[in-house]
């Protein structure tokens, strides 16, 4: 079943310094059903329980992406579990589609969960951003944080809306995670959970989120695919091209950066004067052998994946 979505969004705007996306200086004020900013009159809905900040009317590449991406999403059998599969994951009650992506997630969340005890208090505010269906926002509410889910997506089995299947409510913004709208150094960490290479712009987006990090804050980014030769990735974003075009007639205009590299990540701590760590899940001895396999059988190089902890110093 699914309950009536209820945020409290005036102690959302006070504990968030939420501010108006189009002016980019005034907080927000809520009305109830918008969210209205006194300082040029802007107004955005409050939809579900989301609070629709983005208009893509100026980002229609955007646009175009979120749709194409649901209608995809929808064909491959990524939506329509009832809420109580909702409130187990990343655990599985039921065999799916992505069953074997779940497993990889249940590891990188289990030591995801280990490094945030260790490193933010209970309490502390956790950006949730490209956050889909909101299942790591639902296990942060649930371990005593204070998340905040931020999508271009806002479908309500496979997006923002989906917290209607929670028993636990938080506040859910439809927003690009390349203009957050947010007040510098307003959370205690950032976590990019799958999504971080849905960007198009990797280092513009980092800097960005590292705008509203508090001091000695930092950004965890999880399950993007990582390689060690860029041009396996390459190869990766065209046979994901082709596939989409065989089966589903039709591809995303947006350019997305589609995966990292090693020697990308070595860069950052440059680039934002910050520290760079990184933890290795155990994904299985089959996962581990598998650079091994390509090599035997001169295929391309396998993503691998990492949690990517930067912390601003």
């Amino acid at each position: 079943m699914t309950g009536p979505v209820s945020v409290d969004w005036a102690a959302t705007l006070s504990e968030w310094s939420l501010r108006c996306p189009s002016c980019k200086t005034a907080t927000l004020t809520d009305r109830e059903t918008t969210l209205d900013c006194q300082a040029c009159k802007s107004t955005f809905a409050l939809r579900d329980g989301v609070a629709h900040l983005m208009d893509f009317d100026t980002r229609p590449d955007l646009k175009d992406f979120a749709l194409v991406y649901q209608d995809i999403r929808q064909a491959e059998g990524y939506t329509g579990r009832g809420s109580v599969c909702y409130r187990a994951l990343p655990k599985q009650i039921e065999k799916d589609a992505d069953s074997r992506i779940w497993r990889i997630r249940r590891r990188s969340f289990d030591m995801f969960k280990r490094l945030l005890t260790r490193s933010v208090p209970r309490g502390g505010k956790v950006l949730d951003l490209g956050s889909g269906n909101g299942w790591l926002s639902h296990n942060l509410a649930m371990l005593g944080y204070r998340p905040m889910g931020m999508d271009i997506n806002a479908d309500p089995d496979d997006g923002l809306a989906a917290l209607r299947h929670y028993d636990l409510r938080w506040p859910a913004v439809l927003t690009s995670f390349d203009d957050l709208p947010l007040a510098e150094g307003t959370a205690d960490l950032a976590v990019f959970n799958g999504s971080l290479h849905y960007s198009t712009n990797i280092e513009a987006t980092l800097a960005e989120v590292f705008r509203v990090l508090k001091p000695g804050g930092s950004i965890v980014i999880l399950d993007t695919p990582i390689y060690r030769d860029p041009t396996s990735g390459a190869a990766m974003m065209e046979e994901r091209r082709r596939h989409y075009l065989a089966t589903h007639g039709h591809v995303t205009t947006l350019d997305t950066a589609g995966y990292l590299s090693w020697a990308q990540i070595g860069g950052w701590s440059q680039r934002f004067d910050c520290r760079v760590d990184t933890l290795r899940p155990w994904y299985g001895v089959k996962w581990a052998l598998r650079p091994l396999m390509a090599r035997v059988l001169g295929t391309r190089e396998p993503a691998s994946f990492a949690l990517i902890v930067l912390t601003k110093e």
